[in-house]
């Protein structure tokens, strides 16, 4: 004879142990505060057009006037990363690059050879 074994179908899981209303109530408790946690991450992954979510980043379509090459161009926002590291993103075409846009309009096109 086997050896009987319990499946939470909701989770995928098996266990040997018997489900009590204790077990199942810690796990809720622990299922509850982690989709919580994740539920906050997946708000933040999104690029929020014409708000902040602090991460250090100027608003969109420009930036401090402290910065010497003037504002960004339209629909491009300065951000930053917890390390210190800056980015760019193009909310019209949802790109992200850590090439400065301003640079490109600056930087010289090479000249056709001949």
């Amino acid at each position: 004879r086997g050896r009987t074994y319990y499946v939470d179908y909701n989770t995928r899981t098996t266990t040997w142990q018997k489900p009590t209303v204790e077990t199942i109530r810690n796990f809720q408790e622990r299922t509850t505060a982690n989709l919580e946690e994740r539920s906050h991450q997946h708000q933040r992954r999104f690029l929020l057009q014409g708000g902040r979510q602090g991460d250090g980043g100027g608003g969109e379509g420009g930036c401090g006037s402290d910065d010497e090459l003037g504002p960004l161009p339209e629909h491009w926002d300065k951000r930053t990363l917890p390390n210190g590291r800056v980015y760019f993103v193009n909310h019209k075409s949802r790109v992200t690059q850590w090439k400065d846009p301003r640079r490109s309009m600056v930087d010289p096109l090479p000249l056709p050879f001949g």
